[in-house]
């Protein structure tokens, strides 16, 4: 009796029930589980930074060009891009993203830069040489030719005037859109409107503007 105990002791196995087998397919399920979630997240970052550089790419195509044609010496020209760029923002602007805006803001201040459209540009003829001590009159611009470089380097009133309502949209309309990476450049831009001397109205109203950041800034600081 002792000796058959003790080999039913020995070969006694635990008992393996079907809570045991459910409860084991359950932590093998939740494994599987959080295993194709993160490989979902990470296929999910992908697809969306892949989306964002394609994006980038098709915003660069479509401004780019603009910004070749703000260049021109030409005034009509000027005009008609500054035109295009606002109903451009009317029709997408909600759907620009970082390289867009960037290429935009460029534009605008542009416009009420002191060198205005030159600045875009890097054409000798519109640079004026470096004076040296000493250099004689031989070497100066031409009053004609201070002329010419003086109407290629500065934006009219009129080109002053589109740009600031372009900003005013921008403002009123697409905050929430910009990158916050991206509002100092636009505060840089309306800045540039406020120390223009084409339009003394322009300055004003740019001010407004620069509240209506400030504003914006305070909201997203209270509610992140």
């Amino acid at each position: 009796k002792t000796g058959a105990t003790m080999n039913n002791k020995k070969g006694k196995r635990p008992s393996i029930t079907v809570e045991d087998d459910e409860r084991e397919g359950n932590h093998l399920g939740d494994a599987s589980a959080i295993s194709a979630a993160e490989s979902s997240t990470s296929s999910s970052s992908r697809i969306v930074r892949m989306a964002e550089i394609e994006r980038g790419k098709l915003e660069h195509h479509l401004l780019s060009p603009m910004v070749d044609f703000y260049k021109s010496k030409y005034l009509d020209t000027r005009t008609c891009t500054l035109e295009v760029l606002f109903t451009l923002l009317q029709s997408y602007g909600h759907s620009f993203h970082g390289e867009g805006w960037v290429m935009v803001l460029t534009i605008l201040s542009t416009v009420a830069s002191p060198l205005g459209p030159a600045a875009l540009r890097s054409v000798p003829q519109y640079i004026s040489p470096p004076r040296t001590p000493g250099s004689s009159a031989e070497q100066q611009p031409s009053p004609g030719r201070k002329r010419q470089m003086s109407i290629a380097q500065t934006a009219t009133k009129e080109e002053v005037k589109m740009g600031l309502e372009s900003l005013q949209l921008i403002t009123d309309d697409f905050l929430e859109t910009i990158p916050v990476a991206h509002v100092p450049i636009l505060i840089k831009a309306i800045g540039l409107y406020c120390r223009q001397s084409k339009d003394i109205n322009v300055s004003f109203k740019s001010t407004t503007l620069l509240w209506s950041i400030s504003d914006h800034l305070q909201k997203m600081a209270v509610h992140p």
